[in-house]
């Protein structure tokens, strides 16, 4: 398999704001990505699962505890259930009312001006949803977009059956 270059036109060293701008904003949430990009971040980091709807969720944890009060898993909740949820509210009060995004609102609004780094969130080793519902989203991207992210993941087998379904995206195994 041919190797693509991370971002290759993008200047290095490549900066990734770790879950938008978390240390100003709740995590995973536009705000925090709003945040980094006024702080001058070239780039950002973000988490996605599936929602029982098949949506691509913008969130980190296997469930909705420590953002949300809520011991339910993303997988597991509708996304009207989910759109429901306040995940600004643990951080500050300011931020109350905060909504979990969709990675394609995400997409919309910081790319290609922020080049984006794609965490896929999953331990499944067979039969895993998340690869190929990220591949068809990102075949729906323009180029302009698409040269703006790459795809990573702790599961190596979630990348390689992303790089099985989409060889233009570069991928990192973290």
């Amino acid at each position: 398999m041919k190797r693509i270059a991370l971002l290759p036109d993008r200047p290095r060293p490549l900066l990734f704001a770790h879950r938008g701008c978390s240390s100003l904003a709740p995590e995973n949430t536009m705000e925090s990505f709003a945040k980094a990009r006024e702080y001058g971040a070239p780039g950002i980091e973000l988490d996605i699962h599936l929602c029982a709807d098949g949506e691509l969720l913008v969130c980190h944890d296997d469930h909705f505890r420590r953002t949300a009060g809520c011991d339910k898993s993303p997988e597991s909740m509708t996304l009207e259930e989910i759109r429901e949820l306040d995940v600004g509210s643990w951080f500050a009060p300011e931020y109350s009312g905060a909504r979990v995004p969709l990675l394609q609102e995400v997409l919309e609004e910081f790319c290609p001006g922020m080049y984006i780094d794609i965490e896929l969130k999953t331990r499944k080793t067979s039969a895993d949803p998340l690869p190929e519902a990220l591949a068809k989203l990102l075949a729906r991207q323009n180029n302009t977009v698409r040269s703006a992210l790459t795809v990573s993941s702790f599961n190596p087998i979630a990348i390689k059956r992303f790089k099985a379904l989409e060889q233009t995206v570069p991928t990192a195994i973290i």
